[in-house]
């Protein structure tokens, strides 16, 4: 084609050069012909527009059930132009910025709020719009509900409502080691509360020190995530026999015994929480019966001894440790033993 022929080239559009972050406008071409032929060139107009890119899927992890937790996503506008991202809220995620404008080249951060109202996986679809733009169209909130609980167990990882003590004398303690596991993915603080009837009192002994005859050591922590400690359960009743009655440490008429019972309540301090346990025991006062109240050895020769019988009779029925204590020119034998009960 000669310089006479390019004279005669008609146009039929415009041209634009192409760019990132510019929409493609199509149907438009240069025309031209010259002797007896013609050709068209095709020719395409770019305009500038909003390119959004960010992470389509978020993850809230692991959340603990009737929590409210917030995360963000971070929104690029890769184009030359300035947009808008529009979202909407879908089940139990919501959208705290329905619009959030993002300048060209610029970031910004999308803020979404998860109530975990029930139990188990969470999954929502969020639709997305870009105004003047493109992006994904949609954002996949995922979460997993669980319970933020405190558990009480045995030391076979049986849960333990109720520890029994058993019969044990006044003076003496029985311990039962237990495992508190916090079960849940936040760490916790507890304290140990005890659960008082509003018309009971306090137990004390004569000299006015608070006793608590069935209690829980520590009585307080913490807990991180899953973890566990050991606790202990203590029956260490400690309240002073009554005045003897002859031979006995408690009357005719009185079999010795008391019936203890507590509960005890371990509680989480940022929430409501809480394992509780029932401890039940018995507290026996010692009742050994002497066959004799006094003894009469009357003359005896110097380098020389006389014996007598004394017959110690348990009237518990759980075994008993006894002993005498020295006394001068008199002994015992045996010095010390055990009675077993009835």
């Amino acid at each position: 084609m000669c310089s006479s022929d390019l004279e005669r080239v008609r146009t039929r559009g415009s041209h634009t050069a192409a760019r990132s972050g510019c929409s493609r406008n199509a149907g438009r071409s240069w025309a031209a012909w010259g002797e007896g032929e013609s050709f068209a060139l095709p020719v395409q107009a770019l305009q500038p527009r909003a390119e959004m890119k960010f992470e389509h899927v978020l993850d809230f992890g692991t959340v603990v059930h009737h929590d409210t937790m917030q995360k963000s996503v971070v929104v690029h506008n890769a184009g030359v132009r300035d947009g808008t991202l529009v979202c909407s809220s879908s089940g139990r995620v919501a959208v705290l910025q329905p619009e959030l404008f993002v300048a060209a080249g610029g970031r910004a951060r999308l803020k979404l709020e998860l109530t975990a109202a029930e139990l188990g996986a969470v999954h929502a679809k969020l639709p997305v719009k870009v105004v003047d733009g493109i992006g994904p169209q949609f954002i996949d909130a995922r979460a997993n509900v669980v319970e933020q609980t405190l558990l009480l167990l045995d030391l076979k990882g049986q849960p333990l409502p109720k520890v029994e003590f058993g019969r044990i004398y006044f003076g003496l303690s029985r311990t039962v080691k237990a495992t508190l596991v916090n079960n849940g993915p936040h760490p916790i603080n507890f304290a140990v509360n005890k659960q008082r009837k509003e018309d009971a009192a306090p137990e004390t002994v004569d000299d006015g020190i608070l006793v608590e005859p069935l209690r829980i050591s520590p009585t307080m922590g913490s807990l991180a995530p899953y973890a566990s400690m050991e606790v202990e359960l203590i029956f260490n009743p400690q309240k002073k026999p009554p005045p003897a009655k002859g031979f006995l440490s408690a009357g005719p008429d009185d079999d010795g015994t008391e019936e203890l019972t507590a509960t005890h309540a371990f509680e989480v301090l940022e929430n409501s929480a809480k394992a509780v346990v029932s401890l039940e025991g018995v507290a026996l006062y010692p009742r050994i019966q002497l066959s004799q109240a006094s003894f009469l050895f009357g003359e005896c020769e110097q380098y020389e001894h006389r014996d007598a019988i004394l017959k110690l009779t348990n009237k518990q029925d759980i075994p008993i440790s006894f002993s005498f204590s020295p006394c001068a020119n008199f002994s015992t034998e045996p010095t010390s033993g055990k009675l077993a009960g009835l």
